[in-house]
Protein backbone atom coordinates (compact mmCIF):
# COMPACT_ATOMS: atom_id res chain seq x y z
CA UNK A 1 0.00 0.00 0.00
CA UNK A 2 1.56 3.46 -0.89
CA UNK A 3 1.60 6.46 1.07
CA UNK A 4 -1.26 8.22 -0.63
CA UNK A 5 -3.65 4.85 -0.23
CA UNK A 6 -2.85 4.78 3.30
CA UNK A 7 -3.51 8.31 3.95
CA UNK A 8 -7.19 7.73 2.43
CA UNK A 9 -7.74 4.33 4.08
CA UNK A 10 -6.59 6.48 7.45
CA UNK A 11 -9.51 9.13 6.62
CA UNK A 12 -12.36 6.69 5.56
CA UNK A 13 -11.45 5.01 8.88
CA UNK A 14 -11.38 8.51 10.87
CA UNK A 15 -14.82 9.20 8.95
CA UNK A 16 -16.03 5.90 10.19
CA UNK A 17 -15.44 6.05 13.59
CA UNK A 18 -16.90 9.77 13.64
CA UNK A 19 -20.16 8.07 12.33
CA UNK A 20 -20.23 6.03 15.08
CA UNK A 21 -19.26 8.75 17.69
CA UNK A 22 -16.00 6.99 18.44
CA UNK A 23 -12.39 8.13 18.83
CA UNK A 24 -9.43 7.00 16.17
CA UNK A 25 -7.05 7.63 18.71
CA UNK A 26 -3.29 7.38 17.93
CA UNK A 27 -2.81 3.98 19.04
CA UNK A 28 -6.04 2.87 17.06
CA UNK A 29 -5.08 4.50 13.95
CA UNK A 30 -1.63 3.09 14.10
CA UNK A 31 -2.37 -0.64 14.96
CA UNK A 32 -4.97 -0.06 11.88
CA UNK A 33 -1.91 1.24 10.04
CA UNK A 34 0.26 -1.79 10.65
CA UNK A 35 -2.87 -4.05 9.44
CA UNK A 36 -3.07 -2.10 6.10
CA UNK A 37 0.29 -2.48 5.60
CA UNK A 38 0.61 -5.98 6.19
CA UNK A 39 0.48 -8.33 3.19
CA UNK A 40 -0.89 -10.71 5.05
CA UNK A 41 -3.06 -11.48 8.13
CA UNK A 42 -1.17 -10.98 11.77
CA UNK A 43 -1.63 -11.86 14.58
CA UNK A 44 -2.09 -9.74 17.73
CA UNK A 45 1.33 -10.72 19.00
CA UNK A 46 2.82 -9.38 15.18
CA UNK A 47 1.08 -6.38 15.11
CA UNK A 48 2.48 -5.57 18.72
CA UNK A 49 6.08 -6.49 17.31
CA UNK A 50 5.59 -4.41 14.03
CA UNK A 51 3.68 -1.50 16.02
CA UNK A 52 6.44 -1.17 19.04
CA UNK A 53 9.30 -0.90 15.93
CA UNK A 54 7.49 2.09 14.61
CA UNK A 55 7.42 4.08 18.02
CA UNK A 56 7.63 4.68 21.35
CA UNK A 57 6.22 4.19 24.21
CA UNK A 58 6.28 0.32 23.62
CA UNK A 59 2.34 -1.05 23.41
CA UNK A 60 1.48 -3.96 25.75
CA UNK A 61 -0.54 -7.23 23.69
CA UNK A 62 -3.32 -6.74 26.09
CA UNK A 63 -3.72 -3.17 24.56
CA UNK A 64 -3.23 -4.36 21.34
CA UNK A 65 -6.15 -6.94 21.77
CA UNK A 66 -8.72 -4.09 22.93
CA UNK A 67 -7.36 -2.29 20.39
CA UNK A 68 -8.31 -4.52 17.53
CA UNK A 69 -11.82 -5.51 19.59
CA UNK A 70 -12.62 -1.68 18.35
CA UNK A 71 -11.34 -1.93 14.92
CA UNK A 72 -13.71 -4.76 14.31
CA UNK A 73 -16.43 -4.09 15.96
CA UNK A 74 -16.37 -0.97 13.69
CA UNK A 75 -15.39 -3.23 11.00
CA UNK A 76 -12.15 -1.42 9.83
CA UNK A 77 -10.86 -4.87 10.15
CA UNK A 78 -11.55 -8.61 10.74
CA UNK A 79 -10.80 -11.22 12.39
CA UNK A 80 -9.74 -14.79 10.73
CA UNK A 81 -11.41 -17.09 13.02
CA UNK A 82 -9.15 -20.18 11.08
CA UNK A 83 -6.43 -18.68 11.94
CA UNK A 84 -6.88 -16.41 14.88
CA UNK A 85 -5.35 -13.51 12.66
CA UNK A 86 -6.27 -10.43 11.58
CA UNK A 87 -6.78 -7.81 8.65
CA UNK A 88 -8.06 -4.50 7.77
CA UNK A 89 -11.06 -4.41 6.03
CA UNK A 90 -10.48 -3.14 2.07
CA UNK A 91 -14.36 -3.45 1.06
CA UNK A 92 -16.15 -0.19 0.67
CA UNK A 93 -19.48 -1.81 0.54
CA UNK A 94 -22.01 0.24 2.51
CA UNK A 95 -19.62 2.17 4.08
CA UNK A 96 -18.49 -1.00 5.95
CA UNK A 97 -21.69 -2.21 7.25
CA UNK A 98 -21.50 -4.92 5.15
CA UNK A 99 -23.75 -7.92 7.16
CA UNK A 100 -21.34 -10.78 6.32
CA UNK A 101 -17.78 -10.96 5.18
CA UNK A 102 -16.83 -13.66 2.93
CA UNK A 103 -13.07 -14.34 2.75
CA UNK A 104 -10.81 -16.48 0.21
CA UNK A 105 -7.74 -17.91 2.47
CA UNK A 106 -5.01 -19.53 0.45
CA UNK A 107 -3.42 -22.05 2.73
CA UNK A 108 -0.09 -21.61 1.21
CA UNK A 109 0.86 -18.03 0.91
CA UNK A 110 -1.66 -16.89 3.17
CA UNK A 111 -2.89 -14.14 0.98
CA UNK A 112 -6.80 -13.14 1.45
CA UNK A 113 -9.31 -11.66 -0.46
CA UNK A 114 -12.33 -10.25 0.90
CA UNK A 115 -15.06 -9.93 -1.18
CA UNK A 116 -18.04 -7.84 -0.73
CA UNK A 117 -21.47 -9.97 -0.29
CA UNK A 118 -24.94 -9.23 -2.28
CA UNK A 119 -28.03 -9.31 -0.78
CA UNK A 120 -29.06 -12.01 -3.40
CA UNK A 121 -26.29 -13.99 -2.18
CA UNK A 122 -27.49 -13.32 1.98
CA UNK A 123 -30.72 -13.76 1.69
CA UNK A 124 -30.01 -17.39 -0.31
CA UNK A 125 -27.35 -18.44 2.42
CA UNK A 126 -30.09 -17.66 4.95
CA UNK A 127 -33.21 -19.33 3.44
CA UNK A 128 -30.21 -22.49 3.44
CA UNK A 129 -29.62 -21.70 6.70
CA UNK A 130 -32.80 -21.40 8.04
CA UNK A 131 -33.88 -24.99 6.52
CA UNK A 132 -31.40 -26.67 8.79
CA UNK A 133 -32.79 -25.04 11.65
CA UNK A 134 -29.50 -24.00 12.74
CA UNK A 135 -28.03 -21.07 14.24
CA UNK A 136 -25.34 -19.09 13.19
CA UNK A 137 -23.00 -17.16 16.11
CA UNK A 138 -21.29 -15.02 13.34
CA UNK A 139 -21.35 -13.37 10.32
CA UNK A 140 -18.19 -14.41 8.64
CA UNK A 141 -17.80 -16.77 5.75
CA UNK A 142 -14.04 -18.54 5.27
CA UNK A 143 -13.03 -20.67 2.26
CA UNK A 144 -9.91 -21.92 2.53
CA UNK A 145 -7.84 -23.19 -0.51
CA UNK A 146 -5.09 -22.41 -3.02
CA UNK A 147 -5.16 -18.63 -5.07
CA UNK A 148 -4.72 -18.81 -8.32
CA UNK A 149 -0.84 -17.83 -7.91
CA UNK A 150 0.23 -20.54 -5.86
CA UNK A 151 -1.95 -22.95 -8.23
CA UNK A 152 0.24 -22.02 -11.09
CA UNK A 153 3.47 -22.29 -9.42
CA UNK A 154 2.63 -25.63 -8.43
CA UNK A 155 1.90 -26.33 -12.17
CA UNK A 156 5.03 -25.20 -13.18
Amino acid sequence: MNEAQLDCALEVAESVCKQLGRELSTKRQRVLQVLLQSSRPVSAYEITSEYNKLTTPAIKAMSVYRILEFLTSANLAHKLESTNKFIACKQDCDNHQHPYSLFLICDECEQVSEICSTNEFIEQLGCAIGKTKFTPNGHQLEIIGRCASCQTSQNS
